[in-house]
């Protein structure tokens, strides 16, 4: 082999590696094929996510960089795309009958959402349950999800004798989000699948960067490059 070609060999590795990285690291893209974020987002939009804009790194070498906001509109690790409008801490709150629930005193539709008073999980916190099946499924939910190999063990939780009998507690290794979509009556969100980990959010939704009509194919070209 020549030297120019195993210099351009050689650059076309450093190339490829380069793209390797930004799409491991910096780079991600989502198509949103439902109405679930109308009016902001239409189906066949195709969205930029910014991998960097919480976080740098993967796996166990996640280093976290800036926090979360409050109703910005974010993708989870499986591309579902979803505005982020309850945060760690925040208290969450429905009654049986309600056609709306309340998240800090903003009220959301609540479909077929039922009834509960919970905080949403933040890394650190901790809920006590005597009655460990009596706990809410949300947090069930996050308590498998932190623990899949040990669900509902007692091995999991801390616990202490008391006047009542054995208290348990857990404690929340990570925090946890609230995701909804806009247009609430087309939207599979939190109010169906529960608290979302912050381990599970896998960028920001930057902008629209092309668009096309799902049944026609036609091109929206009005909507490139959109922020969002």
């Amino acid at each position: 082999m020549t030297k120019r070609a195993k210099d351009t060999l050689q650059i076309f590795a450093v190339i490829f590696a380069a793209v390797v990285l930004l799409r491991l690291l910096v780079l991600g893209f989502a198509l949103v094929p439902t109405r679930s974020m109308m009016p902001e987002i239409l189906p066949g939009d195709y969205v930029f996510i910014n991998k960097m804009a919480y976080s740098f790194g993967v796996g166990g070498l996640l280093v976290e960089l800036f926090d979360i906001k409050r109703n910005d509109i974010v993708a989870t690790q499986t591309k579902l795309v979803k505005r982020a409008v309850g945060m760690p801490g925040d208290s969450i709150s429905k009654k049986d009958g309600d056609t709306y629930f309340k998240i800090s005193n903003k009220y959301f539709p609540a479909g077929k959402f039922e009834a509960l008073n919970l905080q949403i999980p933040y890394e650190g916190m901790t809920i006590y349950c005597r009655d460990i099946e009596k706990f809410h499924p949300f947090y069930k939910q996050a308590i498998e999800q932190e623990n899949p190999d040990l669900i509902y063990s007692t091995a999991i939780f801390d616990s202490s004798d008391s006047d009542l009998g054995i208290v348990y507690s857990y404690e929340f290794k990570e925090n946890y989000f609230m995701l909804l979509g806009d247009n609430s009556d087309y939207s599979h969100d939190s109010r169906e699948f529960g608290f979302v980990p912050q381990s599970d959010i896998l960028g920001k939704v930057e902008f629209i960067y092309f668009s096309a009509e799902p049944q026609t194919g036609e091109l929206r070209f009005d909507r490139f490059f959109q922020r969002l």
